[in-house]
């Protein structure tokens, strides 16, 4: 990555990790400031809500885009779904060069400029507006991806190919939160899902990855630097998820969207190996403003027991090494062992668990986010 924006090879192996899964030349990138995220799982919601949010009620949040009523094809759902995203985007960027601005006015650095090469050289402070010979890159995260690829691969089968049920009917559902629409949902749960390798939900990914890329190269920073888009949500999926309202894949309001660049919870039921091919499908190759990418595991313990899960182990990572892939991250545990932590905390007090880019105490965390790392599909082979 730093090589195709311009890095020498030698500074580009010189990197070091910042945050949860990103990296920085460590004597060359002059930006520390967190990019806003993005939600998916609400633009979704405003998609085929002409821009509001049912939490919210009237407020137009998003562009008044076509009444989902007169979709006539899943071309304008596209459509709309491109108009809420830029239109967001927009505002984050907005929101990023205000944080920009006020940062280096009222915040400096005096530690980590004391151990970085280019503010010691031109006497600055990291939080400068430019230092000379520095890079500025600076990120934007995002939430929610498997939900909105399940979403759109939803309707698009549902309704525009196979004719099973109506916009009108979907939109029903969605505002009663599958309340008495039970059938409907299940259609919607067991539309193609993004993990499986299947094609018909990855193609739709990669028109998202490929948006992405379009969209945030588009800015440019204070500083002159380009954006990076990365899939990093940290706990973001599950706060997102509790303000959103039910999408076309099933998902009941409220719930967690879905993380990183992880499929929905549960939705890939091939066995790991296949959900690397799928994510590996969905990756917008050409741009250069591709970043972190996150990837959750959950293994049942048998799996990788003895010397033969050893090697099936390093079998799985070599594939994600050889699909030049970002992050990879395991939970090697069973949902039954967190359901007891749950009831039992104080017997397992030492339970480590990785969340997102981090590890944490399971009994420590807050009761939404153990149930979405317990939705994880917990593969029995790989």
């Amino acid at each position: 990555m730093f090589l195709a924006k311009g890095a020498p090879l030698d500074e580009a192996r010189d990197y070091t990790p910042t945050g949860c899964t990103e990296v920085k030349m460590l004597n060359r990138d002059t930006y520390f400031t967190g990019g806003s995220p993005v939600n998916l799982g609400a633009i979704i919601e405003m998609t085929f809500n002409q821009g509001k949010l049912r939490r919210f009620g009237e407020v137009q949040i998003g562009v008044a885009t076509m009444a989902p009523e007169d979709f006539q094809s899943f071309g304008d759902v596209w459509d709309a779904f491109q108009a809420q995203l830029k239109y967001a985007y927009k505002h984050i960027f907005t929101i990023q060069t205000i944080i920009d601005t006020v940062k280096r006015r009222t915040v400096a650095a005096p530690q980590t400029s004391a151990l970085h090469d280019l503010c010691m050289k031109n006497g600055s402070d990291i939080y400068e507006y430019k230092i000379k010979d520095g890079v500025s890159l600076g990120n934007t995260s995002i939430m929610g991806f498997g939900t909105a690829v399940d979403s759109l691969a939803a309707v698009k089968k549902l309704v525009f190919e196979d004719n099973r049920i109506t916009m009108k009917e979907l939109l029903e559902a969605l505002e009663r939160n599958f309340e008495r629409k039970e059938a409907l949902q299940q259609l919607c749960l067991n539309a193609p899902k993004f993990g499986n390798n299947e094609g018909f939900a990855e193609e739709i990914g990669l028109k998202i990855d490929s948006l992405f890329a379009e969209i945030v190269s588009a800015y440019t920073n204070i500083n002159g630097g380009k954006l990076d888009y990365i899939y990093v949500p940290i706990t973001e999926h599950v706060i997102g998820g509790a303000r959103v309202g039910a999408t076309p894949n099933g998902r009941k309001a409220g719930e967690a969207l879905s993380e990183g660049i992880s499929p929905t919870q549960g939705c890939d039921t091939r066995g790991p190996t296949t959900t690397l091919k799928s994510i590996a499908s969905v990756k917008a190759g050409q741009y250069k403003n591709r970043a972190a990418r996150l990837l959750n595991v959950k293994l049942s313990p048998q799996v990788v027991a003895g010397e033969e899960g050893t090697n099936t182990l390093v079998s799985l990572i070599r594939s994600w090494c050889d699909l030049k892939f970002w992050h990879m991250q395991f939970n090697i545990l069973n949902s039954d062992t967190l359901r007891d932590a749950q009831k039992n905390p104080g017997k397992y007090r030492n339970l480590l668990v990785r969340v997102a880019g981090y590890s944490a105490y399971f009994v420590d965390l807050n009761p939404k986010l153990q149930e979405e790392i317990i939705a994880r599909t917990e593969h029995q082979t790989i």
